[in-house]
């Protein structure tokens, strides 16, 4: 039997209660910063489970990236995945949000932080995913005690970075170039008033103030 630790936000989610009735994983919850840690032969395994609206939701409010950090931080040297399923047509529809920030924040996920993307279109497969990854990497109960290490803080200058990279098409590197320009708060002001910004296409600018000028229920 093999050992899964899962944040207590999990508990009562559909996803959690299709999980647990598969067999041979002990679960164990624990605050964690990330919805399921693996404990695996090779190394700590962190997922964090997000459906395709929550997604967008995370990228909207900034916290998709911020949520990232905190889990490298607490979880460094370990592998990192982040598992997607649903629709996006449906989440793209009701959130009325340009899908090509949500295809940005995905290709900054792979190429900028190294996490690895899994997509399903449905939570069933998912969750059957999940189980097979448990199964394989994670080690038996008898030998699986997970060290949570205290996170580092995150200084000014890491989380105004994180917090330009969860904007649409910037990402890491692109977020630490508009920081050497100047404030956040100037360069979006700029971007808000209709101004170029050196390195942001009108594209981009264009995407950025959508996000800028999002309101619930407009």
């Amino acid at each position: 039997m093999t050992t899964l630790y899962y944040d207590p936000t999990e508990q009562d989610t559909e996803f959690f209660r299709k999980l647990k009735v598969l067999k041979d994983i002990e679960f164990i919850g624990e605050k964690l910063p990330v919805d399921y840690v693996i404990n695996g032969v090779r190394g700590i395994v962190t997922v964090e489970r997000k459906t395709t609206s929550d997604l967008i939701s995370s990228i909207m409010d900034g916290r998709l990236f911020s949520q990232l950090s905190n889990t490298i931080n607490t979880f460094p040297d370990s592998e990192h995945v982040y598992l997607i399923y649903g629709s996006w047509k449906m989440a793209s529809k009701f959130s009325k949000f340009n899908m090509n920030g949500a295809y940005s924040a995905i290709s900054s996920l792979i190429t900028d932080w190294k996490v690895n993307v899994v997509t399903f279109s449905n939570e069933d497969d998912a969750v059957l995913f999940l189980y097979s990854l448990v199964k394989r990497v994670g080690k038996p109960k008898e030998s699986s005690t997970l060290q949570i290490p205290k996170p580092k803080a995150k200084s000014v200058r890491e989380q105004a970075i994180y917090f330009l990279a969860s904007l649409p098409h910037i990402g890491y590197q692109k977020s630490k170039m508009m920081l050497s320009m100047g404030r956040p708060i100037d360069i979006l002001t700029l971007i808000d008033s209709g101004l170029e910004v050196n390195g942001i296409s009108p594209k981009i600018a264009k995407d950025i103030k959508a996000v800028l000028d999002y309101k619930e229920n407009s």
